[in-house]
């Protein structure tokens, strides 16, 4: 007897979780971001809140695309990069005051930049740009695989 109550709690429970759970959109809801992979880092790639750099096979250095300088001369890369967190500032603070952002979040993501290479280079191939990066105040850095030997 004790078992069949236990049972019709746990069917139950779960009937009114797969009747509550609902695969259709809600009239108000509205989707943020793109639907597709290569829309949304796209979008990532165009937005002031999105600072990466790209080391390809051949070592040279892009900053949002476009190219500056190889990782032994870093020197283009500080000057674009500078330019760059300083205009993620100012994004961040364009969205305090809009309300999007709280001053903790921007206190914590206009400095942070994220540096893509193939999986194959070494830490030493990169540690300039790493280097250029703090320099002009990017922390903190990520370290992604750029996925494929550009």
């Amino acid at each position: 007897m004790k078992n069949s109550h236990v049972l019709a709690i746990v069917v139950s429970t779960v009937l009114t979780q797969l009747i509550g759970c609902s695969p259709l959109k809600r009239a108000e809801f509205r989707e943020l971001a793109p639907q597709k992979a290569e829309e949304l880092a796209k979008a990532a790639e165009q937005s002031p809140l999105t600072i990466t750099v790209t080391v390809d096979k051949e070592h040279h250095v892009f900053l949002k695309g476009e190219r500056v300088g190889t990782t032994t001369d870093v020197t283009p890369l500080k000057e674009k990069l500078a330019t760059a967190l300083e205009k993620r500032k100012e994004a961040y603070r364009a969205s305090v005051k809009e309300g999007i952002s709280s001053t903790e979040e921007a206190a914590r993501g206009e400095k942070v930049v994220f540096v893509r290479a193939p999986a194959s280079f070494k830490y030493g191939d990169i540690v300039k740009v790493v280097e250029a990066i703090k320099a002009v105040g990017g922390e903190p850095i990520g370290l992604q695989d750029s996925g494929a030997e550009q």
